[in-house]
């Protein structure tokens, strides 16, 4: 008899996102809001959430959660040692760093702000 929980790719993405998030929001929230294009309100939640809660929206919800970048392609045919720098001024609605933008995975509608925990 096996204990083994059998999760779909898409739960496994999500779950590992998530437990990312969820790891450096507990250590740094303003920098999980700058990594993650979050807002104070965002890491907030998903600090406060238990591990079991993160276990149990993954087991339910077989749809990823997380979408690539829409610049992702360009990001692919960039040399390595410049695929940070396109990452840190494109976003995800092609404005550059600094002017409002939003994320739309997970439906986030107001500028970027992070405010010390």
């Amino acid at each position: 008899m096996t204990t083994q929980v059998q999760i779909s790719d898409v739960q496994l993405i999500n779950l590992t996102l998530l437990l990312a998030i969820h790891s450096s929001a507990n250590k740094d929230p303003i920098s999980a809001c700058y990594k993650f294009n979050l807002r104070t309100e965002d890491i907030s939640r998903i600090k406060d959430l238990g591990l079991e809660q993160i276990q149990a929206i993954v087991a339910n919800v077989d749809q990823c959660l997380f979408c690539l970048r829409p610049e992702i392609l360009d990001i692919f045919r960039t040399p390595p040692n410049l695929a940070g720098v396109l990452a840190a001024v494109r976003r995800t609605d092609n404005t550059t760093v600094g002017k409002p933008h939003t994320f739309p995975s997970i439906s986030v509608k107001a500028p970027l702000h992070c405010e010390a925990a």
